[in-house]
């Protein structure tokens, strides 16, 4: 890369982008909807209410949900009610997962490769439009990041730091699982090595006594052994019933459908889970090999799309290409989803759409060489490491249901593994405009 774009324009590429972060945010008035809405009332019912989340008024809640991101949003309600300061809190997490991303790039690859990395880094929208969400990406990220950065150092005290990290990742988002599976891979590998071996034995410790810690400091206020959300019976049902397609749909859950329960209100958090994994678990014994069939569908609605986060700083709230779709599929026109939105918005969101996804494709290519280049290469515990999180953050829903926003891992670790392949492009770029 060139020095004038390292020492120029890189700055101020930062500069500005985090810039309109904050002009957005402070002109910002959409309110919150479906997740976030759901996220926001949870930590607003606590923060009335004087407790941590969840609250023992949340025992007949359908489910315990991300316990600590919802008691992250508390901590920011002691600030301000309002929804603008979980906003720029977003802004705050998106400059700390970059910081940690650029800590980590320069541990694996060197200081050559930070600035291509920064720039793979911004090019993702779904980076900048997730901070006008109250969803779990970026404290997930955070910690996720965290995890990788701490284990890299290989010494005991990061190890105890990234196993603490590890917790958090769980405790916010249930695939927060892969980072352990991760390590049972990594100790399969090299189970001759023991140094990676008592590692991988502190950082298992440390997430232990992190996640009983968590889980008894929950069971005090709410009388429950809670240490990440509960939601898993519901999940597994999604993808494992008659009417599932692979992707979301609550559908099963109404009446006369297999989720459905006779006096909701009426039922714990626990009695739900385990009536919704019972129905599935049931389901998926009686249909095994339609239920392996519904794979390559979630897949597909894992990786078909990537517009979950940055329609939002365009104007499409919530329009996004499985929304077009299927309201094509089943009204042939599309003139009332664009309703209320001029000729010139509707040309920036669909040249947003196209731009955006050439440059996603183009990742996810250069990811997957980047996976098969690294095993031409001796096997490295870092990589592997981070290679076990990916593969069993995509399994993990493939198990349940698909939607393009379960990809989070993949993207923000392979954007790790990918920084090699996208720094001999934008190499090659500027050799290009040098040479005309």
């Amino acid at each position: 890369m060139s020095r004038y774009f390292t020492r120029s324009f890189l700055p101020i590429f930062v500069f500005v982008y985090f810039l309109l972060q904050i002009i957005l945010a402070l002109n910002y008035n959409q309110p919150f909807s479906s997740d976030s809405l759901y996220n926001y009332n949870k930590a607003l019912e606590s923060f009335y209410a004087g407790s941590i989340y969840p609250a023992s008024f949340h025992l007949y809640d359908d489910y315990i949900i991300t316990p600590i991101y919802i008691n992250y949003l508390l901590l920011l309600l002691h600030i301000s009610t309002s929804f603008k300061i979980i906003i720029f809190g977003n802004i705050i997490l998106n400059a700390i997962q970059l910081l940690i991303f650029i800590l980590i790039i320069k541990k694996l690859w060197g200081e050559k490769f930070i600035n291509s990395a920064v720039v793979s880094y911004i090019l993702y929208l779904n980076f900048f439009g997730l901070v006008f969400f109250n969803l779990t990406e970026l404290l997930f990220g955070v910690f996720l990041l965290l995890t990788i950065y701490f284990y890299l150092f290989k010494k005991n005290i990061f190890y105890i730091l990234s196993g603490i990290s590890a917790y958090l990742t769980l405790g916010i988002r249930p695939v927060g699982w892969s980072i352990i599976v991760a390590l049972v891979i990594t100790s399969i590998v090299f189970y001759k090595n023991k140094d990676i071996l008592k590692g991988n034995i502190i950082v298992a410790l440390s997430f232990c006594i992190m996640l009983t810690i968590a889980g008894f400091t929950i069971n005090n206020s709410f009388g429950h052994f809670i240490f990440t959300s509960t939601n898993g019976g519901a999940n597994l049902l999604i993808g494992a019933n008659a009417d599932a397609h692979g992707g979301f749909s609550s559908k099963v859950f109404e009446n006369g459908n297999a989720g459905f329960i006779e006096d909701m209100d009426k039922r714990t958090y626990y009695e739900k889970n385990n009536y919704w994994s019972n129905a599935a678990i049931t389901w998926i014994k009686e249909n095994p090999i339609q239920w392996l069939l519904l794979i390559p569908q979630k897949f597909i609605h894992i990786f078909a799309r990537d517009d979950f986060a940055f329609t939002e700083i365009i104007g499409g709230k919530e329009i996004n290409l499985f929304f077009l779709s299927k309201h094509f599929y089943n009204y042939s026109e599309l003139s009332t989803i664009f309703q209320g939105m001029t000729s010139y918005q509707k040309n920036i969101f669909w040249l947003f759409q196209i731009l955006h996804h050439i440059y996603y494709f183009l990742l996810v290519v250069l990811i997957a060489f980047a996976i098969r280049d690294l095993f031409k290469n001796p096997l490295n515990v870092s990589f592997i490491f981070i290679l076990g999180i990916i593969t069993i953050s995509i399994v993990i829903p493939l198990l349940t249901s698909g939607d393009a926003r379960y990809k989070y891992p993949f993207i923000l670790l392979g954007l790790i593994i990918a920084t090699p392949g996208f720094n001999q492009i934008i190499t090659n770029i500027f050799k290009i405009k040098l040479k005309k």
